[in-house]
Parts: C-alpha cells; sequence; structure tokens
C-alpha cells in the first residue's frame, strides 16, 4: 500500500497558493504526521517542518498564554518548554510565519458573530489577542475544511457546526 499524504487522504485544503500533491514530503515535527508540499512547510524561523493541521491548534495553545482564565485550562493543552518555538503572541506574528494566510486571515472578526450563546460571556472576558488567534484558528480551520476530530476540543467547542 502506497504511503499518502494525511491531510490528502482527509481531502483537507491545502496552504493557500499551493496545490496537494498526495506524495508525502515530511514529517510534521509538532503532530507527525505525513504530509505533502501543499500540506506544510518548513519554516525557516526554527527549521522544522510543521502540517498547515496543526496551525490551528497552536493558535489556540498560544491564546491560552495570554488570559489568566486561559491559563487555568492550560491543563487541557499544555506548552512544553520543548514545543515553545511554536507559539505565536500574535496574529501578526502567525502571518510572519504563515504568509499563505494573510488573505483569508486579514478581517477575520466577523466569524465569531455566530458563537453559541453559552460562549459569549467566556468570549468577552478573554483578552484582544487571545480573541484575535482563536479566531484566526477558526478562519484557517473553516476555509482549509479540517475535520472536527483532528482540532483541539477547545477549539471545536468555539466553532459553529
Amino acid at each position: 500500500m502506497a504511503t499518502i499524504c494525511y491531510l490528502c487522504d482527509r481531502q483537507s485544503g491545502a496552504i493557500p497558493g499551493l496545490i496537494e500533491t498526495r506524495n508525502p514530503l515530511a514529517t510534521c515535527a509538532i503532530c507527525g504526521v505525513l504530509v505533502c508540499n501543499g500540506h506544510g512547510k518548513r519554516d525557516p524561523n526554527v527549521r522544522r517542518f510543521q502540517c498547515v493541521l496543526c496551525v490551528p491548534a497552536l493558535l489556540v495553545a498560544s491564546a491560552m498564554q495570554h488570559s489568566e482564565l486561559a491559563r487555568q485550562m492550560r491543563t487541557t493543552i499544555p506548552v512544553a518548554e520543548v514545543e515553545s518555538w511554536a507559539v505565536v503572541h500574535s496574529v501578526d506574528e502567525l502571518l510572519e510565519r504563515w504568509p499563505e494566510f494573510s488573505d483569508i486571515v486579514s478581517g477575520s472578526g466577523q466569524q465569531l458573530l455566530e458563537l453559541p450563546t453559552s460562549h459569549r460571556a467566556l468570549w468577552r472576558s478573554l483578552p484582544d489577542e487571545t480573541q484575535h488567534l482563536i479566531d484566526a484558528a477558526i478562519v484557517i480551520a473553516r476555509r482549509l475544511e479540517f475535520r472536527r476530530e483532528d482540532l483541539p476540543p477547545v477549539l471545536v467547542s468555539f466553532m459553529n457546526w
């Protein structure tokens, strides 16, 4: 049986501007899946290959660094010292690493108008940067049509599927 890209097999969208090839190019340094050049890239800042599926998860983990409530929730999304290189502190920093997402992430603040009533008070209590990072995670996950079982539960809880 031939090996194929995990995200091609899941029929997820590619990094904007790239095309899926189905042929694995590398293994993601974060989650370990095999991905093609349409679903991952080498981050020149940290010299590790990262898949596009990890971007929303890393945005959520990064968002957890910005608020007290989020820090209390961090036990569900731990960020080990070894993975601290992957954390981003802002959407601008994300776009420095992944400029391919600039068109879909810029102006994405409208995504959370659909937020379930049960989450609205929590959402308003979060710092702006936390909201921006989670919002960017939602936009990317939706645009690339990731399956909810491939996303962190806390992100799925903010999404209106």
